[in-house]
């Protein structure tokens, strides 16, 4: 005998369905900064931050991931604020969502409210942090073409998610992270830190 189902109001359908929509755009953003680390991001050397044919990144963390890209790479103080909000607001969401103080009693209106606020903040970070990984995609598929802005040629829709990357992000993402000495990396990597 299965057990009754459980009739959920529609504004606890919203509420998952965001939900689930969160988790999703959650994964992409960490989609995204897999392949930047395995394929786009080069260290001094010209080889990729991670070798994708090492099974461990696939396991890697997004916190892993952030401090590798730390110790290879300088960060402009935006792109770093973005990350490291990014990761606590989505740590809280993953580890801590029911526990969270602000949300703990979803029966109360400032619960919902606050849920919602939580989820809505995690999504637009996600949204942004997805169009700078996407303008560092496009930007390293062809760095020549962004060399000079006045003539850039739109590929895209400027309607578009791609439209909007290409016209407002990738003439950026240059400006968002560099490569560090080797010097500086041995000195807060440890030895292990440079390949």
């Amino acid at each position: 005998m299965r057990p009754p189902l459980i009739e959920l109001t529609e504004e606890e359908k919203n509420l998952y369905a965001l939900i689930g929509v969160t988790l999703t755009e959650i994964q992409r953003v960490e989609d995204f900064l897999l392949f930047c680390m395995v394929t786009v991001c080069k260290n001094e050397k010209g080889k990729t931050l991670e070798d994708l044919s090492n099974p461990k990144v696939l396991k890697m963390t997004l916190g892993s991931f952030y401090r590798r890209l730390q110790i290879e790479k300088e960060l402009s103080d935006e792109f770093d604020q973005i990350l490291q909000y990014f990761m606590q607001h989505r740590n809280e969401f993953v580890h801590e969502f029911f526990d969270h103080k602000k949300i703990r009693n979803l029966r109360t209106r400032s619960g919902w409210r606050n849920c919602y606020a939580m989820l809505n903040q995690i999504r637009m970070e996600a949204h942004t942090l997805t169009r700078i990984l996407l303008g560092f995609i496009l930007y390293w598929a062809d760095p020549e073409k962004y060399k000079d802005l006045s003539a850039v040629r739109i590929q895209f829709d400027p309607n578009s998610l791609m439209g909007e990357v290409e016209q407002i992000f990738t003439p950026h993402v240059s400006k968002l992270l560099w490569n560090r000495s080797s010097k500086w990396r041995r000195k807060v990597g440890g030895k292990n830190a440079t390949r």
